[in-house]
């Protein structure tokens, strides 16, 4: 991965990403760790926007099948202007917060709209710091030794929407950006880019 310059981020390499999920799902006590784990993949959220969900934010009262979006009660403000913000919920990470509420229901723990979607061993609303613990620990049982945090699947999923993309705008509403000079962080080619690049040139 490339690095050393300030406005570049660190992102995880695909084969940690699997390696990351794998752990995780793979673990008989892995389940809600792998899912906040994909959220952050799949929406970009950060760790106390994660930690700040209710079942009420992904799913409708009553209902078992999460929303399309979520409207964020809890998120960065990065001016004064108090705007609403969203994230979109992929076809992969609704079935997983499917199974996340099954798996709390068969608990006997609480999945009513203002219930906490993550909950601690104490049943409480996860902290930020759990997060970033439970974070480090899995990253040692995947054997990555990079010093990487949480916050890095952030960057991980703004880098693959550019990749997938290569649309900068669509890459600012996915990070939720007021300044799209945040945003070009990502643009950064990586290793993984430059091989992806010359793997099928005529030689």
């Amino acid at each position: 991965m490339l690095q050393g310059s300030a406005d570049r981020v660190q992102t995880f390499t695909r084969a940690e990403v699997r390696r990351l999920l794998k752990a995780t799902a793979d673990h008989r006590r892995g389940m809600r760790d792998h899912v906040i784990i994909s959220l952050a993949l799949a929406t970009g959220l950060r760790e106390f926007e994660i930690a700040a969900l209710d079942f009420g934010d992904a799913f409708k009262s009553g209902k078992h099948v999460p929303r399309q979006r979520i409207a964020l009660r809890v998120f960065k403000r990065s001016n004064m202007r108090q705007s609403q913000q969203f994230v979109t919920l992929n076809e992969r990470i609704r079935r997983k917060l499917i199974a996340h509420r099954n798996a709390m229901e068969a608990q006997g723990l609480d999945i009513e709209p203002d219930s906490p979607m993550f909950v601690s061993s104490r049943r409480q609303r996860i902290s930020v710091r759990t997060i970033r613990h439970m974070f480090a620990q899995w990253q040692a049982k995947a054997g990555i030794d990079r010093p990487l945090t949480f916050h890095c699947l952030r960057h991980t999923a703004c880098t693959n929407v550019w990749r997938q993309t290569r649309d900068l705008r669509l890459v600012q509403m996915f990070a939720r950006h007021a300044d799209i000079r945040s945003t070009q962080r990502y643009t950064h080619p990586t290793t993984e880019d430059l091989e992806a690049g010359v793997r099928d040139l005529d030689c």
